[in-house]
């Protein structure tokens, strides 16, 4: 078993960006892999990457890059730095390959993330770079109505530095975010930020909710196919539970690994026949359950155009990035 999983889970995530930069240190920078691909006019190193909600404080990226990422998301940030939710916020069951969080974008906010994404993108001993995602979302004590407020400012605080935003509306630790998937929020609230997005020619990405039933599923993506989205990320977390489960989580917060597995496929699968018959060129991003380097390049099979991944890369380990794009079925 990997020496981190028998950490509690919280302090393991908090260890993690010193156990990132130690088994980085001595990698040398990965070579040019044949699976490199360019989508929304970004070279990407390989169709894998690192998943947002994995690096929230912005500590990591050299790391990510090191270890193989073909791109990187880092975030979800907030304009103004909040904590973690009150309680527990971190669960982990290895019988069910699977991690609960309940956390609700605790982050140092703009200003002070900012720093270190131009540190990182300034650094002199490294070569090119992976894409680099910035995963923007509202703090919680932002009025609904004026959510698009909060990430427009992300969009302009991170306009010289990220190669694309992912608009995060998906989150289940933010109360009522996922309203905004409700067409009479969603137009208002979306229209700003494409707008201010294509104001700096650079995309946006996304990031939907893995719950939404199918039929309000496959409007609201036909809805997507109708705007300046430049991709979709298909999933963030879900707050179903599986009666399978061994290890039983709060009802609350939101389940990803092996539990989410089958819902990201089928979401992925559905977005993709809708994305096809609409003649749609956004990408597809798939993440959710991706455990394997043959489950990650079976999303690609089934339709994604970048896969990332969170949980896997917990569970199989930080070479899952890299197996991955070498990985060759038998």
């Amino acid at each position: 078993m990997k020496p981190w999983l028998y950490i509690p889970p919280k302090i393991s995530h908090d260890l993690s960006p010193y156990v990132l930069k130690s088994l980085a240190l001595f990698k040398p920078w990965p070579k040019e892999l044949k699976s490199k691909k360019t989508l929304m006019s970004l070279d990407f190193f390989s169709p894998f990457g690192t998943a947002g909600g994995l690096d929230k404080t912005a500590e990591s990226m050299h790391s990510w890059a090191k270890l193989g990422a073909g791109f990187i998301e880092i975030g979800t940030f907030t304009p103004k730095p909040q904590k973690a939710n009150p309680g527990t916020v971190l669960l982990r069951s290895l019988k069910d390959q699977a991690l609960w969080n309940a956390m609700g974008f605790p982050n140092a906010g703009f200003k002070n993330v900012i720093k270190k994404v131009e540190a990182y993108k300034k650094a002199s001993n490294l070569k090119k770079l992976p894409p680099l995602f910035i995963n923007v979302g509202k703090n919680r004590d932002t009025d609904l109505k004026k959510a698009h407020l909060d990430y427009v400012k992300g969009i302009h605080f991170f306009s010289k530095t990220a190669d694309a935003f992912v608009i995060n509306i998906s989150s289940p630790n933010t109360k009522d975010l996922r309203l905004l998937h409700e067409k009479d929020r969603f137009i208002p609230f979306i229209e700003p930020i494409l707008e201010a997005s294509n104001s700096i020619n650079k995309p946006a990405i996304l990031k939907l909710s893995p719950d939404l039933e199918k039929s309000e599923f496959d409007t609201f993506i036909r809805l997507c196919t109708k705007l300046p989205i430049a991709g979709i990320t298909l999933t963030n977390t879900t707050n179903q539970r599986s009666k399978n489960l061994y290890k039983t989580f709060p009802n609350h917060g939101g389940l990803s690994g092996t539990p989410l597995t089958s819902l990201a496929c089928e979401k992925l699968q559905d977005a993709r026949a809708i994305l096809n018959e609409e003649g749609s060129k956004q990408s597809l991003i798939s993440v959710g359950g991706v455990m394997t380097p043959a489950q990650a390049n079976k999303r690609l099979k089934m339709g994604a155009d970048l896969v990332q991944m969170y949980s896997g890369l917990i569970f199989y380990g930080p070479n899952l990035l890299k197996d991955s794009a070498n990985f060759k079925s038998h």
